[in-house]
């Protein structure tokens, strides 16, 4: 009798532990995303004027991931500048679109480990160094300057962060979320605009968030097709 009770018990604990290692899941190589960039540039001349004024840009880009490092993209993105008062005491602004390739790379340089909730998660926040370079081409301009702007080059440097939790559970595994913060530096030297100044720049601050999606398999080994990468935890 025991023994039909020991072994009733152990077929249980097999099935069990087979049901949950079914649904532990582990990413595959394809992957798609998207980001959302806020921020806020300091428009200014050369170092030897002091008139400045504030402008802000609004960008949606489509975006993968290469093993959670080089992130290339495709955005579209929209810019209000002003660019201080004219002769006539008029505000001079400026409004155009662009759409542009970027490739920014967030280099993890530290592990943040949060302890477990009361499921039993472990909770990790990565740490990323974010570098970046973005080539803009503007495609449609409303100015009160009579000019048309010439591609921008921009090169992004700041810190990020990516939230982790451990377990297999495919919405943990399929889902990464990339919260950046940083500056932003115009490589342009632009031609001069208004009043002879010359250099024009918009240099800013900018916040962003990236979201991966990521085809996952079966832990189990159901799919024959090798994985990327394992999740590190």
């Amino acid at each position: 009798m025991t023994n039909v009770r020991f072994t009733s018990i152990f077929v249980l604990l097999v099935l069990f532990t087979t049901t949950m290692v079914g649904q532990m899941h582990q990413k595959k190589g394809g992957n798609i995303g998207v980001s959302g960039l806020g921020g806020l540039s300091l428009t200014h001349p050369d170092a030897h004027s002091s008139k400045k004024s504030m402008g802000s840009v609004v960008s949606l880009g489509i975006t993968r991931s290469f093993r959670d490092l080089l992130f290339p993209e495709i955005n579209y993105s929209f810019f209000t500048t002003a660019y201080g008062i004219n002769g006539s005491g008029e505000n001079t602004t400026v409004q155009h679109h662009a759409i542009g390739i970027g490739l920014p790379a967030k280099l993890n340089f530290y592990t943040l480990r949060l302890g477990k909730s009361n499921k039993g998660e472990c909770t990790l926040l990565r740490m990323n160094l974010l570098l970046g370079y973005y080539y803009l081409h503007p495609i449609k301009n409303k100015t009160d300057l009579g000019v048309n702007f010439p591609d921008e080059h921009i090169f992004e440097v700041g810190l990020g962060v990516l939230p982790q939790w451990s377990g297999g559970h495919k919405s943990r595994v399929a889902w990464s979320y990339f919260m950046d913060m940083g500056y932003r530096l115009d490589l342009n030297k632009n031609a001069a605009l208004i009043n002879s100044f010359s250099g024009w720049k918009t240099n800013g601050v900018f916040i962003r968030l990236t979201i991966i999606h990521y085809k996952t398999m079966d832990f189990l080994g159901g799919n024959t097709k090798k994985p990327a990468y394992k999740q590190k935890m």
